[in-house]
């Protein structure tokens, strides 16, 4: 387990918070003061490499919790997901409102897209904590559990707390930057009252991002690569289909989109989508995470270190090898061992081999020891 460890929030979580806020109030600062020298283009430019330094600052924070290693196909593709799904909720709402057929219209998409880009900027912090405190947690479980059976029910709950305590956090950041005062000048002195469908949207891209972190963080890379980039595919897909539809005679490949949004608005389309992915990734990481080589690491995510060779202890005082068939504990069975227990026992009785010494003067490559 863990030894110490730190209970607050870690700054690196704050500071894509500090940077989203930035780049919102960029512009808003241009409006109100008036341009700076080179006009909008120094608006654009500013605002542009304040949101890329949030990305910075997003990948440094993750990247202490992920496993360590080179960047792996699975990396490589849950990011992209991830930032494909982002991005259809930042603009992928206004688009399909601009290209579906008996689309509501989408007023104020850049101060919604503003909105939306607080609300998950703010709620790294929370996710990063709440993944902390779930692989600390999970240790000391698997310390003090016997069997698997009472692992993985000490952990289930734990998982339930995590994602419920995330959720909750989300909601609370969510009506907190809404009910703040808009940092775009102009309209409203509050920000547009978002619907139900998107806040059911925030919420579920938000779950959907933080399993995935707390898969990752337990060497399930590849089924949060799969949600993800299954999840953005999906919504990618759907815009394709809805323009495609405007050419002669293939009108009918929308309408499943086209009713879903007529229905509840762009956001049901993302709110849909991220659900059923979250839902997806929960029901694996109830399996998966649950199970003891999902917290066997070190805290940083690497693998347990493992020798090539037994060391004096595990070839001889403490081997104990005449009471297992699978060998001695830590290595394999020195050569000639006998697996069957009658005629090992028979031979140690007459002096024969299978001896500690025999099993010492072996050395033969190290083994993970057995399971108990």
């Amino acid at each position: 387990p863990r030894a110490g460890g730190d209970r607050h929030i870690p700054a690196r979580g704050l500071l894509p918070a500090a940077l989203a806020v930035s780049a919102v109030a960029v512009p808003s600062a241009a409006h109100r003061y008036g341009p700076p020298p080179g006009g909008s283009t120094t608006v654009l430019a500013l605002t542009a490499l304040t949101a890329l330094a949030a990305l910075v600052a997003l990948g440094a924070a993750l990247r202490r919790r992920l496993p360590a290693g080179r960047p792996t196909a699975a990396s490589l593709s849950a990011a992209v997901g991830a930032l494909l799904l982002v991005g259809h909720a930042l603009g992928g709402g206004w688009l399909l409102a601009e290209v579906a057929r008996g689309a509501p219209t989408a007023p104020d998409a850049a101060r919604t897209a503003a909105q939306t880009a607080l609300v998950l900027a703010a709620a790294v912090a929370p996710a990063l904590w709440t993944a902390d405190r779930f692989v600390a947690a999970a240790r000391q479980r698997l310390v003090g559990s016997r069997t698997l059976r009472e692992l993985t029910s000490a952990v289930r709950p734990l998982l339930l707390a995590t994602v419920a305590g995330f959720g909750a956090a989300l909601a609370g950041v969510l009506a907190v930057v809404t009910l703040l005062p808009p940092l775009v000048p102009g309209g409203p002195s509050v920000w547009p009252v978002p619907a139900a469908t998107q806040l059911a949207a925030v919420l579920a891209l938000g779950l959907l991002l933080h399993t995935a972190l707390l898969l990752t963080c337990g060497g399930r890379r590849t089924a949060a690569a799969l949600a993800l980039v299954a999840a953005s595919v999906v919504l990618t897909a759907a815009l394709s289909l809805v323009a495609a539809s405007w050419l002669p005679g293939l009108s009918a490949l929308a309408r499943p989109v086209e009713a879903l949004v007529a229905a509840g608005g762009p956001p049901l389309l993302t709110a849909t989508v991220a659900g059923v992915a979250w839902l997806v990734l929960l029901v694996v990481a109830w399996r998966t995470l649950t199970g003891p080589w999902a917290h066997h690491g070190t805290p940083d995510g690497e693998p347990a270190a493992r020798s090539g060779r037994p060391g004096p202890a595990a070839a001889g005082g403490e081997c104990g090898h005449g009471g297992d068939a699978r060998g001695p504990v830590g290595h394999a069975p020195p050569t000639g061992w006998d697996a069957d227990p009658v005629r090992r026992f028979r031979g140690r009785a007459r002096g024969g081999g299978g001896s500690r010494a025999d099993c010492a003067a072996a050395g033969t490559p190290a083994l993970p020891p057995p399971r108990r």
